[in-house]
């Protein structure tokens, strides 16, 4: 298995420079939401139903990484998704 490694990594580690542990994360992003719902109504033929309801539509985005080896986790929350907070 060490051979493998060894092919798969572009450097070796020399007195100078010894190699450093790779941490490895996994990221994933999700947007959590309000839909306002507007439900049917039941009327007489020809009556068009009147129903109240809120036009609202708010919602954020949660950005996660967790490290896979120990579990070591981060959580951020955004109000918007662009390039700037999934870089961030």
């Amino acid at each position: 298995m060490e051979t493998i490694l060894r092919a798969a990594l572009p450097f070796e580690a020399t007195p100078s420079q010894p190699c450093r542990p790779i941490r490895l994360f996994s990221q994933d992003e999700s947007r959590f939401g309000l839909i306002t719902v507007q439900r049917r109504r039941i009327t007489l033929k020809g009556v068009k139903p009147v129903g109240v309801f809120q036009q609202k539509f708010e919602s954020f985005y949660l950005y996660g990484a967790v490290e896979v080896t120990t579990g070591e986790s981060f959580f951020q929350e955004a109000g918007k998704c662009n390039g700037e907070t999934f870089e961030g």
